[in-house]
């Protein structure tokens, strides 16, 4: 199904991050450091993109109020998506903040104005269209992520020097596979269309706008952020950072949607495909 189809219907047929704490917190504690190393007074302005149904700024926005509620005053938040009902879905769920901005946004086409200091984006650059195209003299083909790459450049005119962008998504940096696996992995399709990130596209166009790119996973980024150690998992309603202990208390659950007792009892592990980009204007 076409992807602006699907998400005009205000529904998520698939599972993210979004609604993680963890993903959040880890979040929550870059912004305030960064509002602090860049002593940063007056609004600070957030941009969020592909907003979905506003898990991600509820989380965000709930542990900020309780961390700092003077920056949470302090900070304008602004939700872009493309679709309306989106939108109106946020506005119900983030009707407690004052301090949101909706804006209808489309990748392809929309332009971005003003200027901003921090922005968060999960699994929006994956749904942008994408182009598939053969490598000359090689038998294998790479993902253009284009519209990614438009709205990174748009992003970039729009930082204040300090102005950081946290992206959360998934994708490669290196081809592993035969050209046959290769080429069919490209374009994942369920009930919606999604692409890979080309991370390496990406970072050489930060690094020609003169911009800091640093890639590292996901799961290290956040675990970074906490002691014990924590797992990712799959769970009934989006993917989670759990402890050992949370995910044995979990373990009927777990067992339920196939997880294994060696999984379950620590005896290996599952890494997400997820990475984080960090992309920085000094």
């Amino acid at each position: 199904m076409d992807n602006k189809i699907l998400y005009s219907k205000g529904k998520l047929t698939f599972k993210t991050f979004a609604k993680d704490l963890r993903l959040a917190e880890a979040n929550v504690n870059d912004y305030i450091d960064l509002v602090k190393t860049n002593k940063w007074k007056k609004e600070i302005i957030i941009w969020e993109f592909g907003v979905g149904t506003g898990d991600y700024a509820y989380n965000f926005l709930t542990i900020l109020n309780n961390k700092n509620p003077e920056l949470l005053n302090n900070t304008k938040y602004i939700m872009h998506d493309f679709s309306n009902n989106f939108l109106e879905q946020c506005k119900l769920k983030l009707k407690e903040f004052n301090n949101i901005e909706y804006v209808p946004y489309d990748a392809t086409k929309n332009h971005l104005s003003g200027n901003v200091h921090y922005v968060r984006m999960n699994e929006f650059w994956d749904d942008l269209p994408a182009k598939i195209e053969q490598i000359k003299d090689s038998p294998y083909k790479m993902i253009n992520n284009r519209v990614a790459e438009r709205n990174l450049r748009q992003i970039a005119r729009c930082l204040y020097t300090g102005g950081t962008m946290d992206i959360f998504d998934y994708g490669f940096t290196e081809i592993n596979l035969t050209p046959e696996e290769w080429n069919n992995s490209l374009k994942r399709e369920t009930d919606h269309e999604t692409f890979d990130i080309n991370f390496n596209q990406m970072i050489t166009i930060a690094n020609e706008l003169e911009l800091k790119p640093n890639l590292d996973f996901q799961d290290d980024y956040v675990s970074n952020h906490f002691t014990p150690e924590l797992r990712y998992v799959e769970l009934k309603d989006g993917l989670f950072y759990l402890t050992q202990k949370e995910i044995e208390d979990k373990h009927k659950e777990l067992e339920k949607l196939g997880y294994s007792k060696e999984f379950i009892k620590g005896q290996f592990n599952e890494k997400s495909e997820h990475y984080h980009l960090r992309i920085v204007k000094e």
